[in-house]
């Protein structure tokens, strides 16, 4: 498991106030890994996440966070010091971290049981991140759509127009 990676998405949850033993820290680190995975096609950590009833559960992410808050209560260890993690890596994590910081463990986990991943795996299996289509992924998909049905697709906003049915598909950066 890359360790590193973990102890930085786990410290700044931490510090951002979820609770090591918490429902709120389980379902925003599996969101996190979820969202970073469909961006990049890659995942955050190597964590492994279980369906339970109550949401996603990853027994090695509670290790971790309890070990983290027992060597440094007050989270401070990780200031001043360049986290392990990509700049892309980064963003998903503060906007999901902040998005989710001030909502209630029944509002975290109601967003994380409605994903593909958690819906698609039976109770107590271990949750694949593989049934995700990335933003790539989601536009070859749909381009491979629109040729099959004969429409053209518009790679710019004014090639949209009257005649055959043209669809935009938004580029991907």
């Amino acid at each position: 498991m890359d360790e590193e990676k973990t102890k930085a998405m786990v410290g700044k949850l931490l510090v951002d106030g979820f609770d090591p033993d918490g429902e709120r820290l389980q379902g925003v680190a599996y969101l996190v890994e979820l969202e970073t995975y469909r961006r990049s096609g890659e995942r955050l950590t190597e964590l492994s996440f279980y369906r339970r009833d109550r949401g996603p559960y990853s027994p090695e992410l509670t290790r971790v966070a309890k070990e983290l808050q027992e060597n440094d209560p007050e989270g401070s260890s990780g200031k001043g010091r360049t986290p392990p993690l990509s700049d892309e890596e980064l963003r998903v994590l503060n906007a999901l971290s902040r998005g989710f910081s001030q909502l209630s463990p029944e509002e975290i986990l109601h967003e994380a049981k409605n994903t593909n991943p958690y819906l698609s795996t039976e109770e107590g299996a271990s949750i694949s991140f593989s049934s995700i289509l990335t933003y790539a992924d989601k536009e070859d998909a749909l381009r491979s759509l629109f040729n099959r049905r004969g429409w053209e697709v518009a790679t710019k906003k004014e090639e949209i127009g009257a005649g055959k049915p043209k669809i935009a598909v938004p580029r991907v950066r």
